[in-house]
């Protein structure tokens, strides 16, 4: 059973990767003016709607991997290795640029991540 949590995990951090992806290029799109002009404009774009799907993806898949596994483990995971795979997408899609402080800040994530979700020492 703990695997069908760590493949919900791994479907949260997709999911949650494309969403954020997809909303800020919603947000990108919008052209600037009233609040009814933003929503008409977010209701009407594809990359809006993705977004969403994808939160909703993330939210059940979220919910499914925390009846299983321990919250820490399920946080941790979500949130750190999404952090590190929009640090790369932006870097590989030209966004963004990579320095050796990002380099460092990715690799303390996944670094942190290990360190609170695998068990270690004898008394685990």
């Amino acid at each position: 059973m703990t695997g069908f949590g760590y493949l919900a995990l791994g479907i949260a951090v997709a999911a949650n990767f494309i969403a954020n992806i997809a909303l800020k290029r919603a947000m990108q799109r919008l052209e600037t003016g009233s609040i009814g002009d933003v929503i008409m404009g977010l209701l009407g774009s594809l990359p809006f709607w993705i977004g969403m799907g994808s939160a909703m993806v993330l939210l059940g898949a979220y919910l499914f991997a925390i009846r299983i596994l321990p919250l820490g483990t399920s946080y941790a995971a979500v949130t750190a290795l999404t952090i590190a795979l929009l640090t790369i997408w932006g870097f590989w899609s030209g966004s963004d640029t990579l320095t050796l402080a990002k380099v460092a800040g990715v690799c303390a994530i996944i670094i942190g991540f290990v360190l609170v979700t695998v068990p270690f020492g004898a008394g685990r």
